[in-house]
């Protein structure tokens, strides 16, 4: 499974690292920076592609009693996220996308 990680807070980490170890003021590094393995690694993450990521919902089938004509109230299940009406049993909620695996 891929894990993904936002390119600018690499970039903003790296740079931190960089002030911790360089001898050189971030005006020197500009220049200076290609003779450093970590002014290499600025240029590598600057070459990277980007992914567009969206954040993956999860949430859960949960049963509730439907209101409905008196004396009679169905049982249907609804998603934990979008509590909205589903279908027991299938992997993503068809309103919202929630993947239903129970995860946080």
């Amino acid at each position: 499974m891929a894990e993904y990680i936002d390119k600018q807070t690499v970039i903003d980490t790296l740079d931190r690292l960089c002030d911790i170890v360089c001898q050189y003021s971030k005006k020197q590094r500009a220049f200076m920076c290609g003779a450093c393995s970590l002014g290499s690694a600025f240029d590598v993450l600057q070459e990277l592609p980007s992914s567009d990521v969206a954040p993956v919902r999860h949430g859960r089938w949960e049963e509730d009693l439907l209101e409905g004509l008196p004396g009679y109230r169905p049982v249907v299940v609804v998603c934990s996220e979008c509590h909205r009406v589903g279908f027991a049993g299938t992997p993503y909620c068809p309103n919202c996308g929630a993947r239903m695996d129970g995860e946080e």
